[in-house]
């Protein structure tokens, strides 16, 4: 290369967005992130980082969950996608991956809602250095215990007002193949600049259509995350969104107990959302929606990447799970309207014969029983 080769940046013109006027903060989210590891790919959907480390490592099978979203399996090859059923806590169900998951394979697990598995999980994994483990920390904000996995993967604009990212983090010192995708979709943030200039965001429905749209042009295609996400993820403190996201959990998880699927301790996570139980998920979203009340299902049962017929109980705690925000943006005065609104429509929880709310481990007693066997989608009933 010669000098002649190299671009020389402009001087003068127009001034670029300003963001960048701003120096990044000691106490970032990219640092919190990057403290576990470093960065291997910076693509601009999780689900293709994912792509990436599978076309890397080449497992022989790769292992979902069961109860995750059919857009993260697209990342990888249909003849080796399998899915494994969770316990009644949402953790990997040991005796099966035990029974199926080889040397070699590649096996993803989730931290549900901003909680790790369970520690007979983790330990069950620490046995197994033959297996590519990945920790889905699409619901982590942030969290005190220390990574369980070698793999990290991230996808920020689940956490907060970024546009696009999936971020694979990893320990491993090994030199990676330099990843070249062409540049960012400079297109990819007009959605939050839509919502940013309705500043009394009365206009939802247009905004949320683009967003919309956007989502739907996102795959598993290899590009890059967009410098914006990166520049933004340097620049905004963790600290108070941490202690945000707490406050705001524990006082929904007091105000509405009855509802709650999991009781979790707060303290050492930065929860995702406060996850209930109701008999129709899909239709307290619609009725709170009316209200401007809008609550994500992760996941509706039609958007599993799992078959209802092999995991009835997942499917089943999909139609009942909806997410409650309880990030940053809001306080207890506003959340106040959300908990009014969710006792007035959703029917009081049913209790069992001890006069206890029912909760997912109770629902999993009303299902038909069955025994796992493996399958080329996952498992199937006998």
């Amino acid at each position: 290369m010669n000098d002649s080769d190299i671009l020389l940046r402009p001087i003068g013109g127009f001034f670029g967005l300003g963001l960048l006027d701003v120096p990044p903060v000691v106490d970032s989210i990219w640092q919190a992130w990057m403290s576990n590891g470093r960065p291997a790919v910076m693509a601009w959907t999780a689900r293709a980082a994912l792509k990436w480390l599978i076309d890397l490592r080449r497992p022989g099978k790769v292992w979902l969950p069961a109860y995750t979203c059919r857009q993260l399996a697209t990342a990888a090859p249909q003849s080796d996608l399998r899915f494994y059923p969770l316990t009644c806590e949402l953790s990997p169900d040991i005796p099966f991956l035990q029974q199926h998951v080889r040397a070699g394979d590649l096996v993803m697990a989730t931290n549900f809602f901003g909680w790790a598995p369970d520690e007979e999980f983790i330990a069950s994994a620490a046995e197994r250095p033959d297996v590519i483990w990945v920790e889905d920390r699409a619901h982590c904000l942030w969290m005190e215990r220390q990574p369980w996995a070698s793999w990290l993967l991230y996808s920020p604009r689940k956490l907060l007002g970024v546009p696009d990212g999936g971020i694979l983090i990893t320990q491993d010192r090994s030199m990676f193949p330099e990843s070249s995708w062409g540049s960012g979709d400079a297109a990819v943030a007009i959605p939050e600049l839509m919502r940013f200039e309705d500043r009394n965001e009365i206009d939802n429905s247009t905004w949320h259509a683009a967003f919309r749209c956007r989502e739907a042009r996102f795959s598993a295609e290899l590009r890059p995350m967009s410098h914006l996400t990166a520049a933004l993820l340097r620049r905004i403190p963790l600290r108070l969104l941490v202690e945000a996201r707490q406050r705001n959990y524990r006082f929904l998880a007091e105000q509405l107990s009855s509802y709650q699927a999991w009781q979790k301790p707060v303290e050492g996570v930065a929860p995702f959302g406060l996850p209930i139980m109701t008999e129709n998920a899909a239709g307290l979203s619609a009725a709170l929606a009316a209200e401007r009340l809008f609550c994500s299902r992760h996941w509706a049962s039609e958007d599993l990447a799992a078959g209802a017929v092999e995991f009835r109980w997942e499917h089943s705690v999909a139609e009942r799970l909806l997410t409650l925000p309880c990030d940053h943006r809001y306080d207890e005065a506003g959340l106040k309207r959300l908990v009014e609104a969710v006792r007035r429509l959703a029917p009081a929880p049913r209790l069992d014969r001890n006069g206890r709310p029912l909760k997912i481990d109770s629902l999993s007693a009303r299902l038909p029983q069955c025994s796992p066997v493996a399958t080329a989608g996952g498992i199937a009933a006998l």
